[in-house]
């Protein structure tokens, strides 16, 4: 059994999709050494890790998951998890999330990265 993160959200809107793009390219830039095929536009948050592929998409969905084993890559999909949860949140859009880790001990990697955006760590819902 892997290590894996777990989140479903409502579409998100132009204004909402653009903060969380001009918060997680920076984050993804910093990163790049341990991400492949990185994209980011309009549709999506996409990039390869040590495992599966994380894809966060503009119009949402019911039921997305990234396995990560703990690789290398684990605090780079947290944090961009976290930051997709605080703008949501922020535009009053549905974002949920979990997590098979322990909140926050084990995803403090993650944290600090959004922390480090600028972002107050909204934890699992």
């Amino acid at each position: 059994m892997g290590y894996t993160h777990y989140w479903n959200s409502e579409p998100f809107t132009e204004d909402s999709w653009n903060e969380l793009v001009d918060i997680v390219r920076p984050i993804l830039a910093k990163h790049d050494d341990i991400l492949d095929d990185v994209i980011v536009d309009n549709e999506m948050i996409r990039f390869d890790g040590q495992c599966e592929t994380f894809v966060l998409r503009r119009r949402g969905s019911d039921y997305e998951f990234c396995k990560t084993r703990h690789r290398e890559y684990d605090p780079v999909v947290v944090a961009c998890i976290i930051v997709a949860a605080n703008v949501a949140n922020h535009h009053r859009l549905k974002f949920n999330w979990s997590t098979d880790g322990n909140w926050p001990e084990e995803l403090q990697a993650g944290v600090d990265l959004a922390a480090d955006a600028g972002i107050n760590p909204v934890g699992p819902s």
